[in-house]
């Protein structure tokens, strides 16, 4: 006799069966090596069509929100990007106070490109690449070593 116990299994099994592939489906792929498809699926941010509306200049001070830390109260990133392609990460540490990171940017198609340096001009190696948007900037790749799995944030133009 079945209890008031096997009526979740019943309704999870039946659950799990409503969404598996026909079996011809199955039969047909049998043996064949899973592929990522060659271009990723549609971004939750999508990408910003430069034909459609131009980018206004990038130069200026861009800022995220307050970033979670496990360490401190937070984090606040300003990014000033300045006309002749000199830029300077500040992070404020809440609590604790600012760390500045001196580097250079470009603007490749759609994407804006950070390079760190050094004080003295050299390039360290490290970069963060973002998609642009008029009024903010998405990353895209980022060293996970220097911001964590979330990444640096998203910057919003500062008016």
């Amino acid at each position: 006799m079945a209890g008031p116990r096997t009526l979740p299994l019943v309704l999870a099994a039946l659950a799990a069966a409503a969404c598996l592939p026909a079996s011809s489906e199955l039969e047909r792929n049998r043996g064949r090596t899973p592929r990522w498809p060659e271009k990723p699926a549609a971004s939750i941010y999508p990408a910003y069509q430069p034909d459609t509306i131009p980018l206004p200049p990038m130069d200026g001070v861009w800022r995220t929100d307050t970033l979670r830390a496990a360490d401190v109260r937070g984090l606040v990133r300003e990014l000033f990007l300045g006309p002749d392609s000199h830029a300077t990460l500040r992070t404020e540490v809440l609590g604790k106070g600012p760390v500045e990171q001196p580097a250079t940017w470009y603007l490749e198609d759609n994407e804006l490109v950070v390079k760190f340096t050094r004080p003295d001009g050299t390039p360290t190696g490290e970069r963060v690449r973002f998609t642009a948007f008029p009024d903010s900037l998405t990353p895209l790749w980022w060293k996970v070593e220097m911001y964590g799995t979330a990444g640096p944030g998203r910057f919003y133009r500062q008016h």
